[in-house]
């Protein structure tokens, strides 16, 4: 059936309820992270770079960057993770520094393709659990698939309602 003008509406694999945290700088063309150092250019965040910054066109930008502070700087200092990995089981006690290596591995990777993607911390629970927190439900994700993908054991994925948060549990007896 022809659509007439009508607006078309297309359903992404993400929810359409604000996120406060993915603000995007419109007012200026580039931005720079005062926490971290990211610069926002050409529509997208990247990776602090030592060197001037430049322009689509290759040439050097004459004006300083704006100072703002990027979505992933200012959920660590709200304290609001969008992911959350739960740990749990004999196998995360006994291998702790093997896993804790495998996170972190998994976060630079992420970091390195985008600057928003980190994780916030990673804390310890009393009962012999490691809770991670992450800066973007996709990293939290991620985080969860190598876990299984490297030492197997039970994983599951729930996301909440509502919000932009992704919970991921990954445990392992033995």
């Amino acid at each position: 059936m022809p659509n007439f003008g009508r607006p078309v509406s297309i359903r992404r694999n993400i929810s359409s309820s604000h996120d406060p945290y993915a603000s995007v700088p419109s007012s200026h063309k580039h931005t720079k992270c005062n926490d971290c150092g990211a610069l926002f250019h050409s529509g997208r965040w990247h990776a602090p770079n030592p060197t001037t910054v430049k322009t689509p066109n290759g040439k050097s930008n004459a004006t300083a960057p704006t100072p703002v502070i990027c979505p992933a700087c200012h959920r660590i200092r709200d304290d609001v993770p969008a992911g959350v990995v739960h740990l749990s089981g004999s196998f995360v006690r006994d291998h702790a520094d093997e896993i804790m290596r495998l996170i972190a591995n998994e976060s630079a990777r992420a970091t390195n393709m985008n600057p928003l993607h980190r994780v916030m911390h990673v804390a310890p629970t009393g009962d012999g659990t490691v809770e991670v927190h992450t800066t973007d439900e996709k990293l939290a994700q991620r985080i969860g698939k190598a876990l299984h993908r490297a030492y197997s054991g039970e994983v599951k994925y729930s996301f909440v309602d509502g919000e932009k948060l992704a919970r991921v549990n990954w445990q392992r007896g033995d």
